[in-house]
């Protein structure tokens, strides 16, 4: 099964590459971007704490302060801004993309065809379910699937890691409930 959505993957890759590679370098960047955030904004909501408590003893300046609250107001503006890029320009141009070239292999599938699948109602309702079927799965493929699959695999292992940076033991007590239930 794994090697089957491995296999969809590459294929679905390998046709938004071919037609427009910068769709697919503009996708992978928005997806790590997203990917980063969450563990960056653990990160400055611990700063903000911390060091609000020192401007507020007066260990230190507010103007010190004040990169972190800038970070904070970008941290907290990014997820917009990248799903405007994603329903707005991602998503529509991989559907494109998929519709023409699904188009494209379907018509040099139906060349293949004899002429009296083209008279029957219910051969061209199947042709025409199953064209719709695979375009939307590709669709959920490349943009939805494939940004999901970038920005949970950063944001699990920024997670780790601070987890790791405030003992080094803890991701492995996390860890080990899964690879206890997935192994034995």
């Amino acid at each position: 099964m794994m090697l089957r959505i491995t296999s969809a993957f590459k294929q679905v890759l390998v046709i938004i590459v071919k037609h427009r590679p910068f769709l697919a370098l503009v996708c992978t960047i928005s997806a790590m971007i997203s990917g980063f955030l969450a563990p960056l904004a653990i990160w400055v909501n611990s700063q903000i704490i911390d060091l609000g408590l020192e401007v507020a003893s007066h260990k230190l300046s507010f103007k010190n302060y004040i990169p972190y609250l800038i970070l904070f107001g970008i941290i907290l503006l990014m997820p917009q801004i990248i799903t405007t890029i994603k329903t707005t320009y991602l998503e529509p141009a991989t559907e494109l993309i998929f519709s023409t070239s699904l188009k494209k292999d379907l018509i040099r599938q139906l060349e293949k065809m004899s002429y009296e699948h083209f008279e029957n109602e219910q051969s061209l309702e199947i042709m025409d379910k199953t064209f719709n079927c695979l375009e939307e799965s590709a669709t959920h493929l490349f943009p939805n699937y494939f940004f999901r699959m970038i920005a949970t695999t950063i944001s699990l292992l920024g997670i780790l890691f601070l987890f790791f940076d405030i003992r080094w033991w803890l991701p492995l007590t996390l860890l080990l409930p899964f690879f206890l239930d997935s192994y034995f």
